[in-house]
């Protein structure tokens, strides 16, 4: 895919099959084609969406697809989500460059290589976590000029990563359920306080329960537990 030939779109779904219109030579030869790849500089500055849901069925990603998202028009990209079952495994050259991420950056298991800067510059997050047993193979800028240092990773590949560059410059830990993010929401002329929760959960059980304890400079003042379930992220399956 080569982008949607127009500017700006907040929320972009890229689809996994596209077909040729009616008018189109030999049009017939030319229905449901999976995607596969998207294409060097498809989504690049004033075509970079918000969000992007990207197909399982896409391979790989081109040089400077998502780079230098347009800041005038608010044109960042901030959230990638990859359909289950994905079956990208390559990255390319400056492919994020300079995007603006929410949360934390998921690297799909059959990725076997990121390119040089393909992350470099990105924000808005601190964690990376990758899903291959076999550490994808990386430059010294894949990742540079970033706040990521926390490398999460299955308990099997700790040592891998550990001995592979650039991930061994990481802060490498086996995966469990961590929060990824605990943000205190702004309410004025209130004596509340409330706090969105985003919980990681890439073990291989399910969450059924989570204690919550409030302490009160140091001091515990109440406790409640949340019942209910939240699924393991299954890493072997992403």
């Amino acid at each position: 895919i080569k982008g949607y030939g127009s500017k700006y779109k907040d929320t972009i779904v890229i689809p996994s099959t596209i077909s040729a219109p009616a008018g189109y030579s030999n049009s017939s030869s030319y229905q449901n084609v999976p995607v596969r790849s998207i294409d060097q500089n498809a989504f690049r500055a004033d075509t970079c969406p918000v969000s992007v849901t990207i197909p399982a069925s896409v391979e790989s990603i081109g040089t400077n697809a998502f780079t230098n998202g347009d800041s005038t028009s608010g044109a960042i990209l901030q959230t990638v989500t990859f359909e289950a079952g994905t079956k990208l495994n390559y990255i390319g050259d400056y492919a994020f460059y300079n995007c603006k991420f929410d949360g934390t950056l998921i690297i799909p298991g059959n990725v076997t290589s990121i390119g040089n800067s393909a992350f470099r510059y990105c924000s808005g997050f601190d964690i990376i976590a990758s899903v291959s047993l076999t550490p994808p193979s990386a430059s010294s800028n894949t990742f540079s000029n970033t706040n990521l240092s926390t490398l999460y990773v299955q308990a099997e590949a700790v040592n891998a990563y550990y001995n592979e560059y650039p991930w061994y410059n990481f802060n490498i830990y086996a995966a469990v359920p961590f929060i990824s993010n605990l943000k205190e929401s702004s309410i004025s002329c209130s004596t509340e306080k409330y706090f969105d929760i985003e919980m990681f959960n890439c073990s291989t059980d399910d969450i059924a329960s989570i204690k919550f304890e409030i302490l009160i400079d140091d001091v515990k003042k109440d406790e409640f537990t949340w019942e209910g379930s939240i699924e393991a992220f299954k890493m072997e399956n992403i």
